[in-house]
Order: C-alpha cells, then structure tokens, then sequence
C-alpha cells in the first residue's frame, strides 16, 4: 500500500533525471564539438568558418565580407587554431566592436596560411588591454598561434576598429632546448 502511494513520487522523480541526463548529454556534446568541430575534421576550415561568419550575419546585423581560399589541407592543430583564433576575434567583435562591417581574408598555401580580420567597430587600446589582463581573449590568441609556431598580430585604435593579422606556417617549428 506505501508502495502505490508513492508511485507517482517516484515516476517524478525518475522523469526529472531523466530530463536531467538527456541535457547532461547535450551539454558534453556541446563541448567536444567545441574542443574539436567535427565539421572541422571532415570537411575543413572554410566550411566552419562560413557558418561562423554567417551566424556573426544574423546575430550582429552587421555587413560581413569573406574571401576564404585554402588550395591545401592544413595539419589538423594549424586549422584548430585559426578556427580558435577567429572564432575568439568573432567573439570579441559581437561583445566589444559594435562594427557595421567585418571583412575575414584566409589564404591556404603549401607554405601555411594567412587570416586576417577587419572591423570598422569601437576599437580600443592594445597595449592597456594587454596591461589589464594577464589572461582573456587576447593573450590565447597570441598562445594558440605560437603553439602552432604562428604570429598573431593585432592592431586597433578607438573609434578606428582592428585589425588582426595571423600567419601560421603549414609545418611546426622544433621547440629548441
């Protein structure tokens, strides 16, 4: 009899974690596609950042213009970092820029490849945000391409937008001891 009066006490609860387990799935999902998009693996940078661009389309209404060329496959850690890279530029644009226009360049060659993006937005002082932060955005950006044996330079002014410029080369350098 305590049994059955129970009963639905206990299909609730069984609703709720199984509610609770589909998200946790959902959710561990989410974060390996972000660790390594599988897109990424198979069909390629250009196709990743072309959803990136348009997702920055629609969420910011700002113009976006990209000419993306990539002639070759770059290693998988080369294009996981420009995906990391640009998406984290994207990112700072949607929080910080307030652009009217962005324009992203990717150019793929046997030597490495060559991002670069533009926006007209806010802009603001590199070297006081650097000073300010001994963490964030900007610092991974600069860490994510040398881990590649990469550049990552950036320049802005306010009121005058930014402009980042990446190069990593398509093979690594040998750390020297």
């Amino acid at each position: 009899e305590s049994l059955t009066q129970s009963l639905p006490e206990i299909r609730q609860v069984a609703v709720r974690g199984s509610v609770l387990l589909r998200q946790a799935i959902r959710e561990a999902r989410n974060i390996m596609n972000e660790l390594q998009p599988p897109v990424l693996a198979e069909m390629g940078l250009i196709p990743l950042i072309e959803d990136e661009l348009r997702s920055l389309e629609e969420q910011t209404l700002c113009r976006v213009r990209a000419a993306l060329t990539c002639d070759v496959r770059l290693p998988r850690e080369a294009e996981e970092a420009l995906y990391r890279i640009l998406n984290e530029a994207l990112t700072n644009i949607r929080r910080h820029a307030n652009a009217r226009e962005v324009v992203v360049s990717l150019h793929c060659s046997h030597d490495g490849a060559r991002l670069d993006v533009e926006d007209n937005g806010a802009g603001f002082d590199v070297a006081e945000s650097l000073a300010r932060k001994r963490v964030g955005g900007l610092l991974s950006m600069r860490r994510r391409a040398e881990l590649v044996s990469g550049t990552c330079h950036l320049e802005s002014k306010r009121g005058m937008g930014t402009q980042l410029r990446v190069w990593i080369p398509r093979t690594k350098r040998r750390q020297e001891d």
